[in-house]
């Protein structure tokens, strides 16, 4: 007889499948809105990160995969301004857009760079034997500055908008940006107390996210979803708490 085997899901997997699924129903609610677009391409580059955070656990060479998170999660802020004008609707020449996302652009890429650097962790750094360089804190300060302008500026411009367009603003930017800057918190924690294992907590940060995202959806309308969209994010709630 077949011995019984608990079956374990660990969590970064589980917030791929949740920003994956998240992102798709999205984009079927209203495939032509420029919004939907936008969040269907940030849950994929979302995927992509909580997929690297599986690999690293799940590797004996984290180090590497690490470097990978960062760079990766370093283009999160240019994504979550695009989708700001993607709510806002802003309709400006291309060369106007390219113009203001430029500076976010540059940005990011600066931060993106300093993984890839000894002067992020070195090499020699080991599980046992933690060492982080200066650009560890550059990457994380840079960060949180970035978070942080982008938040002020959501809320300067949410106090124009009202109806739907308010909500979306303060669920996925303000949303998003508090769910970064929880996962900065715990990078830093982690140079503080070297048994934190952040990597374990930030895909449920995600999960969170988008539990948060998805009710939304259900309950305000937001990427004006239809009907059977509304049943069918009811059902994928219940099955992600069940999960």
């Amino acid at each position: 007889m077949l011995a019984d085997h608990t079956v374990v899901v660990h969590p970064a997997l589980l917030a791929t499948f949740t920003a994956l699924v998240a992102g798709v129903m999205a984009l079927w609610a209203n495939p032509r809105r420029t919004l939907n677009r936008y969040f269907f391409s940030f849950s994929i580059h979302v995927s992509v990160w909580t997929y690297l955070v599986y690999q690293a656990v799940s590797s004996s060479d984290g180090l590497i995969w690490v470097r990978a998170i960062c760079t990766v999660a370093a283009w999160f802020p240019l994504h979550l301004w695009s989708l700001k004008e993607a709510v806002l609707r802003i309709a400006r020449p291309w060369r106007a857009q390219l113009s203001r996302s430029a500076p976010w652009g540059a940005l990011c890429l600066f931060a993106s760079i300093i993984p890839l650097t000894e002067w992020f962790v070195p090499s020699h750094s080991t599980t046992s034997n933690r060492e982080y360089g200066t650009g560890y804190f550059v990457y994380v300060i840079v960060n949180v500055g970035a978070y942080l302008l982008l938040c002020r500026e959501t809320v300067l411009q949410a106090r124009r908008q009202l109806g739907v367009a308010r909500i979306e603003l303060q669920i996925l930017l303000i949303g998003g940006s508090l769910a970064a800057l929880a996962m900065l918190a715990l990078m830093g924690a982690r140079a503080a107390f070297p048994s934190l294992s952040e990597i374990q907590v930030q895909p449920l940060v995600v999960i969170a996210f988008y539990a948060l995202t998805v009710l939304a959806m259900t309950t305000h309308r937001i990427f004006e979803p239809r009907y059977l969209l509304r049943i069918a994010m009811k059902r994928f709630v219940l099955v992600c708490t069940v999960g």
